[in-house]
Formats: structure tokens, sequence, C-alpha cells
């Protein structure tokens, strides 16, 4: 629950950055469609900036995701591969390889 508000969140705020950057570039945008600029030029000029800023946050948030995450070893689930054997159902199968 949490996790998805998180993440609308920060969409919201994504569109709200790219909103006004939209919006301090219409003279620019309106000057490159006069001189004949496609829609897709267009957007990839607001887009190139966008996608960079998203990319070094991406590169920054990873390691420190991976870094407070918590190891295998810390989980408190006890596998017990003799009790797994024969249990064939549609829950099982994708742990097989772990058995």
């Amino acid at each position: 629950m949490f996790a998805g508000l998180a993440i609308f969140i920060s969409c919201l705020g994504l569109f709200g950055m790219a909103s006004f950057m939209a919006e301090q570039r219409a003279k620019e945008i309106g000057a490159r469609k006069v001189l004949g600029a496609s829609a897709f030029a267009v957007w990839q000029l607001l887009s190139k900036n966008f996608a960079i800023m998203v990319f070094i946050s991406i590169m920054i948030a990873s390691p420190v995701a991976y870094y407070f995450m918590p190891k295998p070893k810390s989980f408190k689930v006890n596998l017990d591969p003799s009790r797994r054997r024969g249990q064939e159902g549609s829950l099982t199968l994708p742990y097989r390889p772990f058995l």
C-alpha cells in the first residue's frame, strides 16, 4: 500500500516537472513548430533533459536501495526441503529449483 502511494506521488511529481518545463519553453516550442519541426522533434527536445534526470536518479537510488535492502540471511523463513517434496501444485513449481 505504502509503495503504491509513493510511486503515485513520484509520478505526480514527474508529471508536474514535465508540465513546468513545457510551460517554460512554450515560446521555443511555438517557434520550432512554425519553422517546421515535427511533433516528434518537439517531444524529443522536451524528453531529452527529462530522461537524463530520471536516469541519474535511478543511478543514485539503486545502490542506496540495494544497501538498505534486507539480505537473504536475515529472512526468518524455514525452508525444509523434505516437507516440500511431492507437492507439485502451481504455487510450489516456481520454488522447485531452490529445493
